[in-house]
């Protein structure tokens, strides 16, 4: 899609924090030994200016290191990853921006697909200030706190004597927390002394940060180190190691021992010396797992989040599966497991067990059947004559419309199907629509009820339908109009639907965008501007007709909901631009327009 017309016309996107599904079905077991489970390799690439959301405040300008360059940012703000463009063994991707902790994930691709992956971005607030001379403490909450002891040597992190106040900084990842587990860093290997790798039994993750108030990163000698207590609840209490090793986060892509942690009364006692993102953990020999998830109809779960726990114990992994279904994930070995999911919906856990693996091999448990509240289904697209359509990977399907049910999309295979998999708890119908991202051909918006079977079918036509008619007049001159597509677009901006109708005349094509949001409300705001282009030239390099005083206001509307037919006509006075020269061309040129409109 064309930047400048996104910009021109499409509101900012927005993240959509992906909820999750699963269920306890026995599988076909196979083995596979492969020697050493092979270590992540590490990858350079950086995208920026993408957009997030958290709350009501979007991200920008967020930095992605290990991404690699061929990833795509969704309209619903997730990055889809084609997995060849993954190392088989994991890549580590760390997710950045200022005044936010860092994202750190291991994204291991199965047999092929792709991956769709959301990173929820924590802010980092500040949890006190203590005066390293006199010592004190930070109370974070029962059982969680900071401390420094009197006289607490603190230098800079370049070295350099610091005499001032230490700000501490805080992120905990509760370990018995499965969204907190999910968006975490678990799924690092440890690497040993000897270079060997381990899972890691989590009891507990935190980013933390010692910084001068003016944000300098600080240190405190190994003499005299800050002690931190993590909380754990009574139940994890219970069967918790007494000394469990500590580790922090390497940049290479590995958690590297860096002490012990102490069970004390409701936490865990450490000591830390620096920034870093730290982990409480048991480790285990590791092995992979394969598999893939599917609903009780065979149909793939997409994208579907999970963790991996041990019997009886904490986590020790969480990863999410690709378009397919597949998934591969680095586990502990030689313990019997359980792959845990919680429904969306009901906040039902379904647990999924496999029996011990052995170390460094490689085991694929096949399909774990599925039984999600929200609905999964099959649909395909062909263009107006039922052909596959030539540029497949032009197109999106939106359920609900961008904004709308949370902004899911998906896209078709080259064979022009995929599986739709929406996390939808509300029980009402979704209404479905699939179109080319240069707005050039869209289908009819299709509703569609969470209990039906049968796969949903997009015919894709950008031509005017016997039903419809759309005449455009600018300066008195007829442009003929031979495209048209609407497009249901809720939550943009003010409008609902965007319109694209266009046509060639005597060799420039002309394409009006029109907007506006319910068709069967009269008088309700619009917006249109026509976009005059030479061959090859794309959407802000021509020229382009624009309504200064914006006040179009689509008349004479009728809506007939059953058939979903819109008819209406403006009449408005417009400017020509040239996009490039930044200039008025003709000023008050009369644009008329009259349509119907199946939508």
């Amino acid at each position: 899609m064309s930047a400048p017309l996104r910009n021109t016309f499409l509101y900012a996107t927005l993240l959509c924090f992906v909820a999750f599904t699963s269920c306890r079905e026995e599988g076909t077991v196979t083995s596979t030994v492969t020697g050493e489970v092979p270590t992540p390799s590490i990858i350079t690439a950086t995208i920026t200016t993408v957009n997030a959301q958290r709350g009501q405040e979007a991200f920008k300008d967020v930095a992605f290191t290990g991404m690699p360059s061929a990833a795509e940012i969704n309209p619903d703000g997730t990055i889809t990853i084609p997995t060849s463009n993954l190392d088989p063994n994991g890549t580590a991707v760390t997710v950045t921006k200022p005044g936010f902790w860092p994202e750190h994930r291991v994204l291991m691709p199965s047999a092929g697909g792709e991956l769709r992956e959301t990173f929820v971005m924590e802010p980092k607030v500040s949890a006190g200030k203590i005066d390293p001379a006199a010592g004190g403490s930070i109370d974070l909450g029962e059982n969680f706190s900071v401390t420094l002891a009197p006289n607490t040597i603190v230098t800079t992190a370049d070295g350099a004597a610091y005499d001032g106040e230490v700000e501490v900084y805080v992120n905990h990842d509760a370990p018995e927390d499965a969204d907190e587990m999910l968006n975490s860093a678990s799924n690092f290997l440890a690497r040993n002394a000897d270079g060997s790798t381990s899972a890691l039994e989590s009891y507990g993750m935190m980013d933390i940060a010692l910084e001068a108030p003016d944000g300098t990163p600080l240190a405190l000698a190994a003499s005299t180190p800050a002690e931190v207590r993590m909380p754990i609840n009574p139940d994890t209490e219970t069967g918790a190691p007494t000394k469990v090793p500590f580790w922090t986060l390497d940049p290479n892509g590995f958690w590297l021992q860096d002490g012990f942690a102490t069970l004390a009364p409701g936490c865990y006692v450490v000591y830390i010396t620096r920034s870093a993102t730290c982990n409480i953990d048991v480790p285990h020999p590791v092995t992979r797992i394969c598999g893939r998830f599917v609903d009780p109809a065979g149909l793939p779960l997409t994208h579907s989040p999970f963790l991996v726990s041990l019997s009886g114990g904490m986590s020790c992994a969480a990863a999410r599966v690709d378009c397919d279904g597949f998934f591969c994930v680095d586990v502990a070995a030689e313990v019997p497991l359980f792959f845990n999911v919680t429904d969306p919906c009901t906040e039902e856990t379904y647990l999924f067990a496999v029996e011990p693996v052995d170390s460094n091999t490689s085991r694929d448990i096949g399909e774990i059947t599925v039984d999600l509240t929200s609905p999964v289904f099959m649909a395909t697209v062909r263009d107006c004559s039922g052909s596959a359509l030539p540029d497949i990977a032009q197109t999106e399907i939106w359920v609900g419309g961008n904004g709308g049910n949370g902004g899911e999309y998906f896209a078709p295979s080259n064979e022009g199907s995929t599986v739709i998999n929406v996390v939808d708890c509300s029980g009402d119908d979704m209404l479905l629509q699939a179109f080319t991202n240069d707005y050039k051909a869209a289908s009819r918006v299709i509703r569609r009820t969470a209990e039906e079977e049968m796969p949903t079918e997009f015919i894709l036509c950008g031509d005017l339908q016997a039903d419809e008619y759309f005449t455009m007049t600018i300066g008195g001159v007829d442009i003929p109009v031979t495209e048209v597509a609407p497009i249901y677009w809720p939550d943009n901006g003010e409008f609902d639907w965007l319109v694209r109708a266009a046509g060639v005349y005597e060799g420039e094509e002309y394409s009006l965008f029109l907007q506006f949001s319910d068709p069967s409300a009269p008088g309700e705001a619009a917006s249109a501007a026509i976009y005059r282009l030479l061959p090859g030239q794309e959407y802000g390099n021509g020229k382009v007709y624009v309504n200064p005083e914006q006040d179009l206001e689509i008349k004479g509307t009728t809506f007939a909901a059953d058939e979903m037919l819109f008819e209406g006509n403006f009449g408005v006075r417009m400017n020509l631009q040239n996009d490039v020269a930044q200039t008025v061309e003709l000023a008050d040129i009369d644009v008329q327009v009259a349509f119907r409109l199946a939508l």
